[in-house]
């Protein structure tokens, strides 16, 4: 008896088990899901910190089977942090996006360059310039089809102006057996059909960062600077600036069909 008893000290001092603890911590955030202390969207962002799984893994190697109990404490740290982490930039990027579904316009002001950015996992983008002849002119506007809507960050600094584009967070709304938009839910990225138009006044920056798609740049009649476009498995169609001057242009395209035009 006394022999088993030993032996059972020394496999406690050996270390403590990681499975069990990363079931409690799996525990621990279905229980505030349920209670609405987190939105269940925190599962695909706390997603994006799996490294902190390596670091845990490291930390049970090396303290385990020395100092179980530092151990214990220092892999539940992590874990606390990550989840917290993970929550706040969550909440940080819904405070700072605007969620925009249908027609989106921002005024053209005082503003000289145009940093516009994209990322979407697939659809259809189209981009023109915008019409010069209105007494409201635009700096950038969109039409935005079909769902999801899109989450648009607008950084206006002056003269310089910045505006990234994703896809909006799609959500699952448990009390209707559709999917449907919700303000706590599910977030995943959805398929695009957007219209976009940019003012020839302003400099363009354009990068855009694509799935499967169908792009159509219509550059023609916009200072475009530079242009970078990352695509897979797309049809890619562009025009470049008919106006003299120097465009940078890169295209990193996968299983693509890229056609560029040259204007006389």
């Amino acid at each position: 008896m006394e022999r088993s008893g030993a032996s059972g000290i020394e496999r406690v001092r050996k270390g403590f088990s990681l499975f069990g603890l990363l079931l409690i911590a799996l525990g621990v955030l279905l229980l505030l899901n349920v209670v609405g202390a987190l939105p269940l969207g925190v599962w695909f962002e706390l997603a994006k910190y799996w490294p902190a799984l390596l670091v845990i893994v490291g930390v049970k190697m090396l303290l385990a089977p020395r100092a179980p109990l530092v151990g214990l404490a220092a892999v539940s740290l992590i874990l606390v942090a990550a989840i917290a982490a993970a929550s706040f930039t969550m909440d940080f990027r819904q405070s700072s996006d605007t969620l925009v579904a249908g027609a989106y316009v921002a005024p053209l002001g005082d503003a000289e360059t145009l940093e516009l950015g994209m990322g979407f996992a697939g659809g259809s983008v189209t981009l023109r310039p915008a019409s010069t002849s209105s007494q409201s002119p635009s700096l950038f506007s969109a039409n935005f089809d079909g769902e999801p809507p899109a989450d648009i960050i607008h950084d206006r600094g002056g003269p310089d102006s910045k505006i990234y584009l994703s896809t909006g967070r799609w959500s699952l709304d448990w009390d209707d057996e559709s999917i449907t938009m919700s303000g706590d839910a599910i977030h995943f990225p959805g398929v695009v059909d957007w219209d976009l138009f940019v003012s020839p006044e302003v400099a363009l920056d354009l990068e855009i960062s694509a799935g499967a798609s169908d792009l159509y740049l219509d550059l023609r009649r916009l200072n475009v600077k530079r242009l970078v476009v990352g695509a897979a498995a797309s049809d890619v169609t562009v025009i470049l600036p008919e106006a003299a001057g120097r465009t940078e242009i890169e295209i990193d395209a996968a299983v693509a069909d890229v056609q560029i035009t040259v204007p006389a």
